[in-house]
């Protein structure tokens, strides 16, 4: 959603038009023709339809699903955007648009649920005996892990949109208003924050998971600046500017590092970046536009946009593949196996991480937008018509 009010059908339109253009492409390329005659599961068929067509490969089958809401009256459009969370035992923890955070056990069964204000946005953090839920109405939870009671709570009154992130005792979740906040694990007591005032005319409504490397936490923010913090006390130590444009210059993408002193941003209008921790320095700069999420493993860097999925080599930045999304967008990827795993909001995408193609593609009814939470082999996917999968994913052949 652009900030900006009047203008919010402008982006609207330019995301459908980077969709047309993208199905077009999409025709024209033989991998991508998966992703526009997707397969699709009504509920009362998932007992045979989730078996694989004839030459494809048995990429996942359904475990179980679970309804936890149901869609509300004239409801058009419903939507799912909390990544859950699970822990090493295979509990899943999930937070629904109608404003409850539930357990259920790895068969499905429900353990426990609690109320709070949502929409929900981000992802679940589990962290040792707590469940840690940020909240659409501006509140960072932690919740037992046993029974769902709260244990705290920190109001940041603003609209919290990622992950929490905890390291060397300390939470941090960002907002969709260009703020950070640190607080500590075990009680929530404010630690620090850091708000930054956005001179752009118009952006993209998104944040990015803060990323935490030793004493370094680095956050991308709206105006396209990227930033590295002490994430002790919250002091800047370096600023750097990906993007001039006056519009969309967003560095919304979740920040990437690795284990060689570097990080990785994106600005939607700048492109993809590798810079020096220490100093913010650039070493490589790509120009893939639109990107508004970014994954890293290993030497592979992944990069998601309105209108397509692109494989960056992590050393240098050049592209491997490219994938058109015909339909929808490319949210926040997973890496399980042998396959990228992508919501596209009309379904979730698995797509063959070396070569870029789409193997599978899961679309329940309403589609998929938030990304599934992973333990083992299983994901568990929370649809956009308020149902929970648990999907086991079989080993790629050869």
């Amino acid at each position: 959603m652009i900030r900006g009010g009047a203008f919010a059908s402008a982006l609207a339109l330019g995301l459908l038009g980077c969709a047309a253009q993208a199905a077009e492409q999409g025709q024209a390329n033989p991998a991508a023709r998966l992703l526009t005659k997707r397969d699709h599961f009504a509920a009362e068929q998932l007992d045979s339809s989730h078996l694989p067509k004839t030459g494809q490969d048995a990429v996942f089958s359904v475990a179980w699903r679970r309804q936890l809401t149901e869609p509300e009256f004239l409801e058009w459009t419903p939507r799912e955007f909390m990544r859950p969370g699970v822990d090493d035992s295979g509990r899943v923890y999930v937070a629904s648009r109608d404003g409850f955070v539930r357990a259920l056990d790895q068969d499905g069964v429900l353990l426990w649920e609690h109320p709070l204000k949502g929409p929900f946005f981000g992802g679940i953090t589990v962290e040792g005996d707590k469940v840690l839920v940020p909240t659409g109405d501006g509140a960072l939870v932690a919740l037992s892990t046993a029974d769902g009671s709260q244990r705290w709570i920190y109001r940041a009154n603003e609209e919290l949109g990622t992950k929490p992130v905890v390291a060397n005792g300390i939470v941090y979740v960002a907002s969709f208003s260009d703020s950070i906040f640190a607080v500590d694990v075990e009680t929530g007591a404010w630690k620090w924050q850091y708000r930054r005032d956005v001179a752009a005319e118009f952006t993209i409504r998104g944040a990015g998971t803060p990323a935490v490397d030793g004493d370094r936490l680095f956050l991308g923010f709206s105006d396209g600046a990227a930033m590295c913090f002490d994430a002790a006390d919250g002091s800047v130590k370096w600023t750097k500017q990906l993007s001039t444009a006056h519009q969309f210059p967003d560095a919304n993408a979740s920040a990437q590092v690795d284990d060689q002193g570097h990080v990785y941003f994106a600005s939607y209008t700048g492109g993809v970046f590798q810079l020096d921790e220490a100093t913010g320095n650039t070493i490589w700069q790509s120009n893939v536009d639109g990107v508004t999420t970014l994954l890293l493993d290993g030497d592979d860097l992944f990069a998601g946009s309105a209108s397509a999925i692109t494989k960056l080599a992590a050393a240098d930045g050049v592209v491997h593949w490219k994938l058109p999304v015909p339909e929808g967008y490319a949210g926040e990827p997973t890496l399980l196996s042998r396959y990228l795993i992508v919501p596209t909001t009309r379904a979730l995408a698995f797509i063959d991480r070396e070569s870029g193609a789409p193997k599978r593609v899961f679309d329940p009814g309403r589609g998929i937008s938030a990304a599934p939470a992973v333990n083992r082999n299983a994901l568990y996917v929370l649809s956009n018509f308020g149902y929970l999968y648990a999907l086991s994913v079989a080993r790629p052949p050869g």
